[in-house]
This record gives structure tokens, sequence and C-alpha cells, in this order.
């Protein structure tokens, strides 16, 4: 029993002069900045331990240990005495570690750029073939769509052909006039050239006009629109002697404007018709040439040109017209003239004129 009591004094020995052989050392590794530098190892010669999140630590150390150090892979290793106060290391980077990171850090974006790009390249190109595909596509799709029109569009004339074959001659006659009856509307368009006939006291003064005519058609019947043109004069000019008077030709070029009526008479592919246009035109300066002086003279007139003729439709909304009519204006009249300046007035004059055209 004694000898028990021996032994287990020998161990409660030993334990107390373990526990007085080891002190309890805290502290924080910061960087040179005063950050926390998590993961940092803090040492003596026998114990270490992995600071934590914040950089702080409580390492135990033996009583006969004088420094711990504090050490980080970048940074520089640090050594402080042990002196019972809380120690504060603050550990400055590695330059080389630090150059060499910047450095694979430089090369990891430089290489990330390049994939990048290269990923960019292959998507664009990617994209570009695509859209090329799909324009071929696109194209082909078209032109087999309009192939397939023009064979549906043969195929289809054939069909009518077969079709008009196959029906008598009292039968077609009666198809095309049911077609050319069928009312038809909307803005409409003629082109008239005409030839006008005029004779005056000492010449004449005849002239070639083109016209385009735009406006509605209300039906098979009715047409009315909005005329412009150009005339050019083919009358000579006039020389007067000192106390003579005469009409005078026009400008050497007019340009008129006007409304246009026009009606068809019969709903029929051939058809007589009335029209009449009623407006103005202006005359570019003209001479004349007097005993003394040479004159100018030209401006403002009006016209009115009632019309009878014949339109054969080449197509239900097409045709030809051919016209005479009756050309009312106003132009100038030289009364008499001292052989330098003349007395100028308008009067109302006439001529004949002829029509071809095509509505449209």
């Amino acid at each position: 029993m004694k000898r028990y009591i021996i032994l287990i004094l020998c161990v409660i020995t030993s334990f107390t002069s373990m526990a007085q052989s080891t002190r309890l050392v805290k502290g924080v590794v910061l960087d040179s900045d005063n950050n926390p530098l998590s993961g940092a190892t803090v040492s003596d010669a026998y114990n270490s331990i992995v600071v934590d999140k914040t950089g702080k630590f409580e390492l135990s150390v033996d009583m006969n240990s004088r420094y711990i150090k504090a050490w980080l892979v970048g940074y520089e290793e640090q050594t402080m005495e042990i002196d019972g106060s809380y120690l504060i290391f603050n550990l400055n980077m590695d330059k080389k570690y630090a150059s060499e990171r910047a450095k694979a850090e430089k090369e990891a974006a430089n290489k990330a750029k390049l994939e990048e790009q290269q990923r960019l390249e292959t998507e664009k190109q990617a994209a570009k073939e695509a859209e090329s595909k799909a324009k071929l596509e696109e194209k082909q799709r078209l032109e087999a769509e309009k192939q397939a029109a023009k064979e549906a569009e043969s195929k289809a004339k054939i069909e009518e052909k077969a079709r008009l074959a196959s029906l008598s001659k009292e039968e077609r006659k009666s198809e095309l006039k049911a077609l050319f009856a069928k009312r038809h509307s909307g803005y409409g368009s003629i082109v008239d050239i005409s030839y006008l006939y005029a004779k005056i006291s000492n010449g004449n003064d005849d002239g070639i006009n083109i016209s385009y005519i735009g406006g509605y058609r209300f039906n098979n019947h009715i047409f009315l629109g909005l005329g412009v043109g150009a005339t050019m004069s083919l009358g000579d000019d006039v020389k007067l002697l000192k106390g003579e008077g005469s009409a005078l030709p026009r400008g050497k070029f007019n340009f008129p404007a006007y409304i246009h009526f026009r009606y068809n008479i019969l709903n029929r592919r051939c058809t007589p018709f009335f029209a009449v246009s009623a407006g103005g035109y202006y005359a570019l300066q003209r001479s004349i040439q007097l005993e003394l002086k040479e004159y100018q003279y030209g401006g403002f007139g009006i016209l009115a040109n009632p019309q009878i003729g014949v339109s054969y439709r080449l197509t239900p909304k097409s045709s030809i017209n051919l016209a005479i009519g009756f050309n009312l204006y106003t132009s100038s009249y030289c009364e008499t003239n001292n052989g330098l300046t003349p007395t100028m007035s308008n009067n109302l004059r006439y001529a004949l004129d002829a029509h071809i055209g095509f509505t449209f």
C-alpha cells in the first residue's frame, strides 16, 4: 500500500513539473498594411499553429523557448522574442515571390485573353458560316419558289390556252367581252403626243406637244386627272414693218398645265370617247423684228381643248387612243407699231390638233 501511494505522488509531481514547463503566447499575424494574414503559421522550436481567419493565434511554448517565428508562402519570415506581451507580426511580401506571382498572373491573363480572342474568332467564323449558309438556303428557297411560280404560270397558260382552244368562237367572244366589261378603277396614267396646226395672218403657229396626265379612273367610263406637258412651236419668227399689226406665234417653248376629263361611251374593248382639257400655259420669251428694234414678248395664256376619238383596249387596264381636237387658246397680238414699240394685246385663237396616246 505504501508503494502505491509513493507511485501516485511521483506521477502527480511529474504532471505538475510538465505543466510548469510551458507557457501560453498570444498575438496576431498581419501583412505590411495591417491586414490579417489568414493561413500563416506561428511556431517555436517544438510546437506550431495556423492562425485563424482574423490572423490571431494562441500558442503553448516551452518555458525555455525565447523566440517564436511566423511565416506564410509569399512573405518574408519574421522572428520575435517572447517577452510576455501580445505579439504583433507584420510580414513583408517576398519581392521575388511577388515578381514571379505577378509574372504568372500576367501570363495567365494573356493566355486567358488569347483564349478569349480565339473563342470569339471561332464564334465569329461560325456565325459568318451560318449566315452564309442561311443566305444560300434563302437564295435557293427563293429560286425554288420563283421556278415553281414560273412553272405554275406556264402550266396555267398552257391550261388556259387549251381551255380557250376547246371553246367555240362565240364562247371566246363572250368571255373576252365579259373580261373587258368587268369594272376597273383606281389610279391611271395617260401619255399623249399631239400635233397642233394653227394659221396666223403672216405665217403659222404649228407645234408638237407631249403630255403626261395622272388621275383617277372611277370606272370603265369616267377618268379625271391633271396634266402637264411641253410644246415646241414650229412657227417662224415674224417681221413687221412700221404701222403693221399681226397675230404672233406663241413662245418657242410652251408649258401647259390643265384639268383633263375623259368619258368612254361604251363599256367594250373598242369604244368612242370624248374628252376635254382646260387650263393655262406659260410661253418662254420670243422676239418679233420691228423696223427699228427687236421686241421681246411672252408670258401666260389660257387654253381649252375638246377632243373626240376612239380607244382600243390592249388589256383590261391599258389602251391606245386616237383623237382629233379643237384647241382654243389666247396669244399675243400686235395691233400696230411705230417701228420701235408695238401696241400689244391678247386675243383668242384656235388650232386643230391630232392625238395619239397610251393609257395604263
